[in-house]
């Protein structure tokens, strides 16, 4: 009975530790999926800021005309 509860013991501890392991995984395949989101974003924002500095520049131009 001793020896049974100590392996039952052992497989809990081995399963805690592969559970801590799957979360581990777990949180940094989220965080990638994350970091790839930002970097998209940040891509927008990149050419939207593109296109009103162009604007700006364009605007910039035609005042000076007039």
């Amino acid at each position: 009975m001793l020896e049974e509860s100590e392996e039952i013991h052992s497989d809990l501890e081995a399963m805690t530790d592969r559970l801590q392991h799957l979360t581990s995984v777990y949180r940094t395949e989220k965080m990638s999926q994350q970091v790839a989101e930002l970097g998209r974003e940040t891509e927008e924002l990149r050419q939207l800021i593109k296109i009103r500095l162009q604007n700006l520049q364009d605007a910039a131009k035609v005042r000076k005309k007039c």
